[in-house]
């Protein structure tokens, strides 16, 4: 794993016994179930026109081309249905990259928690996403961006069959913090003494999105903290795992928030009507309100 660091931090080593302090930080999560039909059918009247008339941007030719982009981002439908194919894509440094072994089995303590019901986590493989991105994007040698790493994952996971994708990243913030001692710190007893205070924050957030339209169902995010007494010199390695413990902890904190999102989705589709529809008309409507 590679982990974002200050370049100005030195280096520090924990004692055996060091002062830990790990809290839970801004965990929540969002939901979204809502028609962009409904969402379209909210432009007024056109002045003049019966009430029956259509004042939908996209069939206006006069209408100004960033209403016609709104109005044709907006139409959009939720069709996620469950049980569910759902992949992961981790995100680092705006790129995917592999889901490291920790946060691999969170996942999947979280899918045998969830059960059948909602069906599987899929890792959308990082071989698959390029493969599929380079045979079929303008220009596969240009500069990546976080829309490209985005068009990536859905496209890998559209070649995977994957109804939806959880897109998440863990953004690190070290710090060191001196402490009264610190005036000692080049002195002999002083170099491993516990003059300082290493600091570590871990903020988690993800992003479920249709694989086939884009739509996004919610979002997700935790934090964790960790504070430890240092001192100036020392193993490297420390520091390393130091920040990787709180990256893994951040994580073991959003799954979740994550599980609460996907509750909700579900509770949304449960409490919809049970309408039963077939061909164009099943179509229109977001899937809480068809049948599979």
């Amino acid at each position: 794993m590679h982990l974002a660091r200050r370049s100005h931090l030195p280096h520090l080593a924990f004692l055996a016994a060091p002062l830990l302090a790990l809290a839970f930080v801004g965990c929540d999560n969002t939901t979204q179930t809502t028609s962009g039909r409904s969402y379209l059918e909210r432009y007024p009247t056109p002045v003049g026109h019966a009430a029956s008339a259509s004042a939908d941007p996209r069939h206006d030719p006069e209408a100004p081309p960033l209403d016609r982009l709104v109005a044709e981002v907006a139409a959009i439908e939720p069709r996620l249905v469950f049980p569910a194919r759902i992949g992961l894509a981790r995100i680092e440094r705006g790129r995917l990259v592999s889901v490291p072994a920790p946060e691999g089995a969170t996942w999947l303590d979280l899918r045998a928690t969830l059960g059948d019901t909602f069906g599987e986590f899929v890792p959308v493989d990082l071989v698959v996403a390029e493969m599929v991105y380079s045979a079929h994007a303008v220009d596969p040698r240009a500069t990546s961006t976080l829309a490209d790493t985005i068009a990536r994952i859905r496209l890998g996971a559209a070649r995977q069959h994957l109804d939806a994708v959880l897109i998440y990243e863990v953004a690190l913030d070290t710090d060191v913090r001196n402490t009264g001692w610190s005036v000692i710190d080049w002195t002999l007893v002083g170099a491993y003494a516990r003059t300082s205070k290493a600091h570590a924050t871990a903020h988690a957030s993800a992003l479920l999105v249709d694989v086939r339209n884009g739509y996004p169902y919610g979002t997700a995010r935790a934090a964790a903290e960790d504070t430890r007494s240092a001192s100036t010199f020392g193993a490297e390695n420390r520091l390393a795992r130091q920040r990787q413990g709180v990256v893994e902890t951040a994580v073991q904190r959003l799954a979740p928030e994550v599980a609460s999102m996907l509750h909700k989705l579900r509770d949304a589709r449960l409490a919809a009507p049970q309408t039963t529809l077939t061909g164009a008309a099943a179509a229109s409507l977001p899937a809480p309100l068809a049948t599979r």
